[in-house]
């Protein structure tokens, strides 16, 4: 609810006001001797519904990737990304311009700094993205 006690939009709720599931996986293994790694992930997050009937769409995501170490401090990157979110619905009816898929390619790099700590930075690029006419679709993510 807002500071007058109406109820806001969903999307910018602090949390969804379900019980949601969420299961993800990681791996990463070295290929070469210490300087070629893939990596596989997956996620998945089953959504439930609110007590106002509001339910967001699951969400699930599956990268896979290649590592190349380039001496003791810098290490690339370049992943394939896809993600895939379902409509939401509300009461049992979509919502429109909800849900979305994406496949994006990340190349990045990771640098290590002084003692333990390491600055890593990625560009995520969408190379196909499909939406429910949602004209908020992904576009270039620098983080």
């Amino acid at each position: 609810m807002d500071v007058l006690g109406y109820i806001d939009r969903p999307d910018v709720q602090a949390g969804s006001g379900s019980w949601d599931a969420i299961g993800s996986v990681q791996y990463q293994r070295g290929v070469a001797i210490g300087a070629l790694g893939v990596m596989v992930t997956g996620m998945y997050r089953l959504n439930g519904e609110s007590s106002l009937g509001y339910q967001f769409g699951d969400d699930a995501s599956f990268g896979f990737g290649v590592t190349y170490s380039t001496g003791p401090r810098f290490r690339w990157s370049a992943q394939f990304a896809w993600r895939f979110v379902g409509e939401d619905s509300f009461r049992g009816d979509a919502v429109p311009w909800t849900g979305l898929t994406t496949l994006s390619v990340i190349p990045g790099i990771r640098v290590g700094l002084t003692g333990r700590s390491v600055l890593y930075t990625y560009l995520k690029v969408p190379i196909a993205t499909g939406s429910s006419g949602s004209p908020l679709a992904p576009t270039l993510d620098l983080a």
